[in-house]
């Protein structure tokens, strides 16, 4: 095992890690075994609404600019337009067609800004920038009709522009093996200047005011504000009667009066200290409603148990062998925690804590612990908020030091986690002390409420 430093941040960083530019990860496209065809440019319209959240009310805020630029396709008998873009803080969308060409073609290259060409160019984003998961495009007048997503730019400090007069764009166009995860052509366009006139105070949000909560055993789900633009929905919230609890993930869904509905699986932002505040910023909205129903299935929470194992290695010393063990059993929001097995090898010590869940479908509400990487904690290094921290010391409480020993950690959703320590640190101890502090927990709701949105203040 290679020596390195574990530094997976199980809170505020497993939201960084796992949920944001999911749209924009570059992968092999998937395959596009039918496309749907077009009756009318309605329907062209309809799948761009279904592709792109937000975008009518852009459209009705004049967000959404002309380009129509024509490219050559060379080697081919058709052409490529750019028809419109939508420039905004989250992402930037490029609509375009395929003239005369009755196929799937997915437009690539890359934004930038005049005099800052990059010397290489991406041709392809994966087929999560094109279209939606489920329709790449669609066919009209025997020409392929998609939209592309890209990521805003940012000036040289790594700050997104507020103001930009002019970009350009280096395009390519790819075609998809129908059959198969890869592209079987990308030729490279010519590239072009857009002219922009883009500014982000252009784009209003519009403030909803409100008073509503979940009750939840003596807890509380308190929501209070929403903030809607055509490019960003935000719900604010707070977690009331939890102690110091800190929600790091909320999933759910919500459905308006104007026929709109959205899951989404989001990690909260947070904006205060304790008594905490949290934003989420959820799929946006076509059109502004009056009543949208939340409902939200389950939060996510870094809580303040913590557990504790004592091992006396001297049970333990073969060169190789493992063994089933039942160690120090502990009880946790409806949960069972113990050290089910160890094993050793030549090199290692595998430790491993197994999750029992207690999983009652008739009840209301269900609160379990949940099995996340752990945090290793350093003496120069004590986090506050962190969850699932883990602290291993010797009988002589001589915590475990990263930088001499090999050391890791796997975690088996639903089941458990299992830790590898170094086994010169196993041999030389006569004792190992394992704690886990800020125990990470669901908790299964399934409410809903309604929220209605009546009270507003537009701001730039």
């Amino acid at each position: 095992m290679n020596k390195k430093r574990f530094t997976i941040f199980l809170s505020v960083l497993f939201c960084i890690i796992l949920f944001p530019v999911l749209l924009l990860i570059s992968k092999q496209p998937t395959k596009e075994t039918s496309i749907l065809t077009a009756s009318n440019q309605e329907d062209i319209h309809q799948f761009y609404y279904r592709s792109v959240p937000g975008l009518e009310m852009a459209e009705e805020a004049g967000l959404v600019r002309e380009v129509n630029r024509k490219l050559d396709w060379p080697g081919k008998s058709a052409s490529i337009y750019i028809d419109h873009i939508w420039y905004n803080t989250k992402f930037v969308y490029l609509f375009y067609h395929a003239e005369g060409f009755p196929s799937a073609a997915y437009l690539g290259g890359d934004l930038f800004v005049p005099s800052s060409e990059p010397m290489e160019k991406q041709s392809f984003h994966g087929s999560a920038s094109i279209g939606s998961s489920s329709e790449r495009g669609i066919l009209f007048n025997e020409s392929y009709y998609s939209c592309l997503c890209l990521s805003p730019l940012k000036d040289r400090s790594g700050k997104l522009f507020s103001q930009l007069d002019m970009i350009c764009f280096a395009p390519y166009i790819n075609i998809p093996n129908p059959d198969k995860y890869e592209i079987i052509e990308s030729t490279q366009l010519k590239s072009f200047e857009i002219p922009l006139n883009y500014h982000e105070e252009e784009e209003n949000t519009v403030k909803y005011f409100f008073d509503k909560q979940l009750e939840l055993e003596g807890k509380k789900l308190y929501f209070y504000q929403f903030n809607v633009s055509p490019s960003k929905l935000k719900l604010y919230f707070q977690y009331l009667n939890s102690g110091k609890d800190q929600v790091y993930r909320i999933t759910g869904s919500y459905t308006t009066d104007k026929g709109e509905s959205y899951s989404f699986d989001a990690c909260p932002k947070l904006i205060t200290e304790y008594p905490f505040h949290y934003t989420i910023e959820i799929t946006p909205l076509h059109m502004l409603p009056e009543v949208l129903k939340l409902n939200i299935d389950s939060i996510y929470c870094i809580g303040r148990d913590e557990i504790a194992f004592e091992i006396n290695t001297d049970e333990f010393t073969a060169k190789s062998r493992s063994w089933d063990t039942d160690i120090g059993k502990d009880r946790v929001k409806s949960t069972d925690i113990t050290i089910k097995n160890i094993a050793l090898n030549k090199h290692s010590v595998e430790v491993f804590i197994a999750y029992t869940a207690d999983i009652e479908t008739s009840a209301d509400y269900q609160m379990n612990l949940i099995p996340m990487t752990p945090y290793w904690l350093r003496e120069d290094n004590i986090p506050a908020y962190y969850g699932n921290q883990l602290l291993i010391q010797d009988g002589d409480y001589v915590q475990y030091n990263t930088d001499a020993y090999n050391y890791g950690a796997d975690t088996l959703p639903g089941q458990g986690i299992r830790l590898r320590l170094d086994r010169q640190f196993w041999d030389t101890a006569e004792k190992v002390y394992i704690k886990l502090i800020n125990l990470t927990y669901e908790y299964k709701i399934n409410k809903s409420l309604d929220l209605k949105l009546s009270s507003d203040i537009p701001s730039g």
